[in-house]
């Protein structure tokens, strides 16, 4: 699967590289169709920003990252062991 990002990075090695032109239509409309993309990350690196320079709250608690790491790690035991795990 092909993720925007990763169409960007390919996008972006391959004019360095002059494999491709990157004024050309469809590299502009590839590139069109991944900046036109809103799921939020640039908004969230904002409030981790502004929340690093102001010393306010982070966006994300501590405690939410520490329990997205516990799922994260409970799935990939379930994987490997093939049966569920409390998260």
């Amino acid at each position: 699967m092909r993720t925007p990002i990763a169409l960007a990075l390919a996008l972006a090695v391959a004019t360095a590289l002059s494999v491709v032109d990157a004024q050309s239509p469809d590299v502009q409309k590839v590139l069109s169709a991944i900046k036109a993309q809103d799921k939020g990350q640039q908004l969230q690196v904002h409030e981790v920003c502004a929340s690093v320079l102001g010393g306010g709250a982070p966006p994300i608690s501590l405690d939410e990252l520490a329990a997205t790491s516990r799922a994260t790690f409970r799935a990939l035991d379930s994987l490997r062991e093939s049966r569920p795990f409390d998260v």
